[in-house]
């Protein structure tokens, strides 16, 4: 049974505890720890649930070779207390030091943090409800050479917020928030970044036709989905805008476990298409006009059939169909709109194959889109389809204003 959770707010002298117990425990056993608790807390920010799975836990205990014994140090078991959920102040602050820990780590690797910038919005979630505090933590137990690549991420990575108030209060969350008059005299930043997933390259239209006819496309995608969600395979990655370049860099995991690393670099100039895109945009009508269609096709036949049998429970049945087609259609159009949030981006360099990125957020993909037409003043030359956005044609070059305003959706 899982204990209440101590309401008790956590300060600097908490997290410097913490950081005082766990210097005792040996350097292996406190980096086990790490990576367990940093593991299981990421992905309960990136999941936003109140508590954690202890088969999670027992899996990544397994995975990096620890128990619930690892780095004990006088009456805290950091991965029991994780197990059952931290109670009291001591424990909250030795687990939030090692989630503050791990999220440094990542930051430090160039695979590691577009897999921190995907869980920031979590995170965000977590510091703000608790019961632990990454970023206090961080600023607290962090030395400040450790720190720098976790405030680096934290300050490039854009806020999705519905205001600008929301946005300052995300960042003080943070702690990153510059002074205004510093706001005012800063640089524009060297490199805007995007976390993303690599799907692959993308394949000619003859190519996607053969796959599902012969249905090697149901078939790949059974098999990427068990992959995801049974073998936690994933191609995090990180797009980011650097100088005259547009840079991928990320790596390929299996089971938590990195194999394969890779780092491609796009110069502008060589680069022949940009084509941002929302898959299936016309989808939500054509359900609607199903549904609609379904509903009043046998809503009418019940009621006619119905009323010439005298028969009321039909006609009730008849109507209840009709009265549903119209539900489901005013339901698609209210939840839908707030469904939307991210996007594909597809990338072809002149006399290659393009590279498919999914899962981008749509406000910071547009942000490096902005500044990519900025950057290279050109217009956009691929052709743009329902619910795409297209950027960064090479050949004709006009004002960034007019190049931005031509491709605007």
């Amino acid at each position: 049974m899982r204990r209440a959770v101590s309401a008790e707010s956590l300060r600097t002298e908490h997290f410097q505890r913490a950081v005082e117990l766990l210097e005792r425990v040996p350097a292996a056993e406190r980096e086990k720890a790490t990576r367990v608790v940093g593991d299981v807390l990421l992905a309960q920010a990136e999941e936003r649930v109140a508590s954690v799975s202890p088969a999670l836990v027992d899996m990544r205990c397994a995975m990096h070779g620890a128990n619930a014994e690892t780095a004990r140090i006088e009456s805290i078991a950091p991965i029991e207390a994780l197990r059952r959920g931290a109670n009291g102040v001591e424990e909250r602050a030795v687990l939030s030091v090692l989630l503050a820990r791990h999220m440094a780590g990542l930051a430090a690797r160039v695979d590691g943090a577009g897999v921190l910038r995907r869980t920031l919005p979590g995170l965000d979630w977590m510091e703000f409800t608790g019961p632990y505090a990454p970023y206090a933590a961080a600023r607290s137990a962090l030395a400040p050479d450790d720190r720098a690549p976790l405030d680096a991420v934290l300050t490039e990575t854009a806020v999705t917020a519905p205001s600008p108030s929301a946005e300052c209060a995300v960042r003080v969350l943070r702690g990153v928030l510059p002074a205004p008059e510093a706001a005012s005299s800063r640089a524009p930043a060297a490199a805007i970044s995007v976390a993303c997933n690599v799907e692959g390259l993308q394949r000619s239209v003859l190519g996607r036709w053969v796959a599902i006819m012969t249905g090697y496309a149901l078939v790949r995608g059974l098999a990427h989905a068990v992959g995801r969600m049974v073998f936690s395979w994933r191609r995090p990655a990180t797009i980011t805008l650097e100088g005259d370049a547009l840079r991928l860099v990320g790596h390929s995991e299996l089971a938590g476990r990195t194999l394969q690393t890779f780092d491609v670099r796009f110069p502008l100039a060589q680069i022949a298409e940009i084509h941002r895109e929302a898959r299936y945009p016309h989808l939500p009508a054509a359900i609607s006009i199903v549904a609609l269609g379904t509903g009043f096709t046998l809503g009418a036949r019940a009621v006619i059939e119905g009323a010439g049998a005298v028969y009321f429970p039909l006609v009730g049945l008849g109507l209840g169909l009709i009265v549903g087609g119209f539900v489901f259609d005013l339901l698609l159009r209210a939840l839908l709109p707030g469904l939307r949030g991210r996007v594909r981006l597809r990338v072809r360099s002149v006399g290659a194959k393009a590279m498919v990125l999914g899962d981008l957020p749509i406000g910071e993909l547009d942000r490096l889109l902005d500044a990519l037409d900025a950057r290279s003043g050109v217009s956009p030359a691929a052709t743009r389809r329902p619910g795409s956005r297209s950027g960064a044609g090479v050949p004709a070059r006009r004002p960034a204003s007019e190049a931005a305003a031509s491709r605007a959706s």
